[in-house]
């Protein structure tokens, strides 16, 4: 009734109250009253081979699939109102509006029509209601509605296996119908709608009109059909459509890009690490607000994660200290924290209902 390894990788508490220990050698079911502890332990006997990581899979599937043990990375509505969630190591989440119900397509090994990896970075719905999803080393894949299966498509026709080619961040069919993906360290690519051809950008350190960096975090195209691209530590890149190259801003430089916004007056807000911007179309330049301890109506912190604007036209900043309202007429910011009932401080999505509520991702729940 002891134990089973004296190596312990995690804990976790269902939502009955049982308590489950992953160790080296599996887990085990932990039940207690005032006599004894007792550890009932896996009958199967899982191997001491299996590492840490694959005990804290086995919790996931045995566990609650309550969002709250999630950390979300992407969220979109589609058009029929419903919410799709992308996790780190939880799949994909889809609440159904109609049925006020959460919905949960995880990774399964050896499920060939499913998604090939846990952690779920981007999410983007086509014209037809299926929906595009990038999986962090796990690619591109196509959710079928209609069969409830997804697929596979390669980014490199030529590496179909590579792992790093895989390694998804973000995804935007543009107005030619074009699909663009964003990757961690191989750039961009883009996929011809038309012939399905891929086209691979990265960084060519001898060529200025490349990409100015191969680690990418967003894409974005704008209503006036401009292609933005945000990069890790190195600014904006522009894509010159007449030209097939990139433009690089020298004014946000050295920056974390994690979200471009464009607000229902067009302007297009840019979220940083450090800080937030706005572009100005006249002279091409960008505005910022930065976090300044000393002056309470600044932004509450300097890491921009998300912005939004609601149906009341407030713009909403996510920052990873609380969320913010901005005053646009008085240039201030209001922020809200876990003081006043957030669940957690880190804000990385914001999204309306059509109640107009505001649904926020945070690292918890």
């Amino acid at each position: 009734k002891s134990i089973n390894n004296n190596y312990i990788s995690s804990i976790f508490e269902d939502d009955n109250a049982v308590l489950w220990v992953g160790t080296d050698n599996g887990y085990n079911r932990l039940t207690y009253s005032e006599d004894e502890i007792t550890f009932e332990q896996d009958k199967k006997g899982i191997p001491a081979k299996i590492s840490s990581k694959r005990v804290f899979d086995l919790y996931e599937r045995i566990g609650s699939c309550d969002i709250r043990h999630a950390v979300l990375q992407a969220d979109y509505v589609d058009n029929q109102g419903n919410i799709w969630i992308g996790t780190l190591y939880g799949g994909v989440k889809f609440y159904n509006s109609a049925q006020d119900a959460f919905h949960t397509y995880k990774f399964q090994p050896g499920d060939t029509g499913g998604l090939n990896n846990r952690s779920v970075m981007a999410l983007h719905e086509r014209t037809d209601g299926n929906l595009w999803i990038g999986v962090d080393h796990g690619g591109l894949h196509l959710y079928d509605r209609i069969n409830n299966s997804f697929t596979h498509y390669p980014l490199n026709p030529e590496k179909p296996d590579d792992p790093f080619d895989e390694n998804i961040t973000d995804i935007e069919e543009d107005s030619y119908g074009n699909l663009w993906i964003s990757t961690w360290t191989q750039g961009a690519y883009k996929i011809e709608k038309e012939t399905g051809r891929s086209t691979h950008y990265t960084l060519e350190p001898n060529n200025p009109s490349s990409l100015n960096c191969p680690i990418l975090y967003t894409i974005y195209e704008d209503r006036w059909k401009k292609l933005w691209i945000g990069t890790y530590g190195k600014g904006i890149s522009l894509y010159d459509r007449t030209n097939d190259c990139f433009i690089a801003s020298n004014e946000i430089y050295k920056h974390f890009v994690r979200k471009f916004y464009e607000d229902s007056q067009g302007n297009l807000w840019v979220g940083t690490n450090p800080g937030l911007f706005l572009f100005n179309r006249d002279s091409l330049t960008f505005r910022e607000w930065l976090r300044d301890p000393n002056d309470k109506n600044s932004l509450s912190n300097h890491w921009i994660a998300t912005v939004f604007e609601d149906s009341r036209n407030n713009l909403w900043i996510g920052t990873f200290y609380g969320l913010n309202r901005f005053d646009r007429e008085n240039d201030i910011f209001e922020a809200y924290t876990m003081k006043d009932g957030l669940p957690d401080n880190n804000i990385t999505g914001i999204l309306e209902d059509n109640k107009g509520h505001l649904w926020l991702s945070t690292n918890f729940g």
